[in-house]
């Protein structure tokens, strides 16, 4: 096999080692799969890493393959015995992560390429791993909000954001946690084109999705606009921003978005101050 340098097709191959399993790249070579365990296994071998997020419960950083390759790595940290014995009974996150992207890059969303997705076993517990390909900088809505909140772009975001969740609701998708450092923005001539990230909360629906819970992805875009609008576009609140947003939301979710979102945030207004409250 080769050592996969191109851009990934979408096909994957299982892979069984003796100290761990998954998915990867179908072109993928065993001297990188190889390190890319080593790496999730010991939380980056040894080599140069620019840490993303470092937590107790999530450990996530970008480094370099020795073929050249640069890689997003997040690994689901398993640091106490409930969430060791929840990570046995529950689908692995990596393989929930896998699902989602792939059905969204089938429907034209822009998503991060994945290279690998395993549990990866590390003494009786399971450190769950998936691998992306690292994209440039910037890469989210969040890292670019003073060109969003232009009177020029602002609204064709709206529109765009709207949309966006709009076709994944069609599909009976639910993101989870549809927050600005999740939303992947690229300025194409002038343009804001969106796509998604971070899928571990996603859920898939049997039947369509109710308009409350349809709310509550819009609710979580409002909030995240609004707090980082706080910071230099005072003028932009949550009220401003949803009735920007609800010129291309269906009707459903419209109303029944003002009574969830006001129970939402009434009880957090040390996140959420006075000025962004809807009136």
């Amino acid at each position: 096999m080769t050592e996969y340098t191109g851009k990934f097709s979408g096909a994957f191959r299982h892979f069984v080692q003796k100290y761990a399993s998954g998915y990867c790249a179908e072109a993928m070579s065993e001297t990188v799969l190889e390190e890319l365990l080593q790496i999730g296994g010991n939380a980056g071998a040894g080599k140069p890493v620019q840490m993303i997020k470092q937590s107790k419960g999530t450990t996530a950083f970008v480094t370099e393959l020795s073929n050249g390759e640069r890689v997003f790595v997040k690994l689901t940290n398993s640091y106490n015995f409930k969430r060791r014995f929840r990570q046995l009974l529950a689908v692995p996150r990596p393989l929930r992560v896998l699902r989602t992207t792939l059905f969204l890059e089938n429907l034209g969303v822009k998503v991060p390429e994945i290279r690998l997705v395993t549990p990866v076993q590390r003494n009786w517990g399971k450190l769950q791993m998936v691998v992306n390909a690292a994209m440039p900088q910037p890469m989210t809505m969040a890292e670019q909000a003073d060109w969003v909140f232009t009177p020029e772009v602002f609204p064709v975001f709206c529109r765009k954001m709207a949309n966006l969740v709009d076709l994944i609701h069609r599909h009976n998708l639910v993101h989870g946690d549809l927050k600005m450092q999740n939303i992947l923005l690229r300025q194409i001539d002038g343009q804001p084109e969106l796509g998604l990230f971070d899928f571990d909360g996603s859920r898939f629906f049997r039947h369509k999705i109710p308009a409350r819970l349809r709310a509550k992805e819009y609710a979580r875009v409002v909030t995240s606009l609004a707090k980082i609008a706080g910071k230099s576009k005072p003028e932009l609140t949550a009220k401003a921003i949803w009735e920007q947003l609800a010129m291309y939301v269906q009707e459903d979710v419209a109303q029944d978005f003002l009574n969830f979102y006001m129970d939402k945030i009434s009880g957090h207004k040390e996140r959420y101050p006075e000025k962004v409250l809807p009136e």
